[in-house]
């Protein structure tokens, strides 16, 4: 299996290490500050020691890389060398394939980097590139001469995903200001924080809410302050965020049971939803030159309406009758917008 980019720059920064003359027999624990000081250029640990042992193993053994590193540790030196002193990493070339990839995963990983959360990981990239002898801004210039992503000017609420996502990990309470849609006032909660969410370039903070006592999902756009607390929480051991967005089409998500909802597509439109589902239930009931027949298992949602709303005239809803009725509802609206 490949390595992850940051594995691989791991990589060469023990090769160094091992190599470095001036400071033979690195111990394993000056090896991770290197490649914590490359990487993130913070005294914060974010690369374990376990990490590095397994990066070490994987330069011994792993087929895969083909780098079959004669690594040996000197018990008598407390370090580790190598056992033909003019072997390097460096002398295996990456091939056209592996810089490919690079350079489209760093394209394609720049654009978060006006995100504060994703800035660790464009520093990263950065470094990978510099190590490897490849310049970013030309690369992701030439790229982009045949790549167009999709862009966002700015993704509202991004600016709480650190503490946020400091406050998951560590298990932590927070209070926020939130400012409902709905609501003519802000509301100050106290949350369990569980999971982030990003659906349609936005983001969502699913949280237990300390007075309601149950699941609820925040969008960070509405958020206006957060506050981090010295108060610990235990995680809900029953939320499993796959299981929680299992019948979800969008952001909503609900205790109650899925429905089998059937939809029929002209042959044009089966098509696009043959080479993207609906759903990842999606199941062919017909398939002939007259429609494309279909069948998702999920809850009844607002973002499931819009987006079929959003096929027109291509599509038609065969059951439920409850959907179907929310279909004829919505379009009538619609309608009556152009009287």
């Amino acid at each position: 299996m490949p390595a992850n980019k940051s594995a691989l720059l791991r990589y060469r920064i023990i090769d160094k290490c091992i190599r470095n003359k001036y400071k033979p027999y690195p111990s394993k624990e000056f090896i991770r500050q290197a490649c914590e000081d490359a990487l993130f250029n913070s005294v914060g640990e974010r690369v374990s020691t376990s990490t590095i042992e397994k990066d070490l193993n994987a330069m011994r053994f792993d087929a895969a890389l083909g780098y079959e590193a004669p690594i040996k540790f000197s018990k008598a030196d407390g370090g580790y060398y190598y056992e033909d002193p003019n072997y390097s990493i460096d002398n295996i070339p990456i091939n056209d394939d592996d810089l490919h990839a690079l350079r489209f995963a760093a394209t394609t990983l720049h654009q978060f980097k006006g995100i504060k959360v994703f800035e660790d990981f464009e520093f990263a990239i950065g470094k990978l590139f510099e190590r490897i002898n490849l310049s970013v801004d030309s690369d992701e210039n030439a790229i982009q001469q045949y790549v167009q992503f999709e862009t966002v000017t700015k993704i509202e609420g991004s600016e709480h995903l650190p503490v946020l996502l400091e406050a998951i990990q560590n298990q932590k309470q927070i209070e926020i200001e939130y400012a409902s849609y709905k609501a003519e006032k802000t509301k100050s909660y106290t949350l369990n924080a569980h999971l982030l969410k990003e659906y349609r370039n936005r983001w969502y903070l699913i949280a237990i809410d300390h007075k309601a006592q149950k699941l609820k999902t925040y969008g960070l756009d509405r958020i206006l302050q957060v506050t981090l607390s010295n108060n610990k929480f235990e995680r809900d051991s029953t939320f499993s965020h796959d299981h929680f967005f299992k019948y979800s089409v969008g952001i909503t998500a609900s205790t109650e049971k899925p429905k089998k909802v059937v939809l029929s597509f002209n042959p044009q439109q089966g098509h696009y939803v043959k080479s993207q589902p609906i759903h990842f239930s999606q199941k062919i009931i017909t398939d002939s030159k007259k429609e494309l027949r279909v069948e998702i298992e999920v809850i009844e949602s607002y973002e499931l309406v819009m987006q079929i709303l959003g096929y027109g005239s291509s599509v038609k809803v065969i059951s439920p009758k409850s959907l179907k009725k929310a279909i004829v509802k919505e379009s009538q609206k619609a309608l009556e917008n152009y009287n």
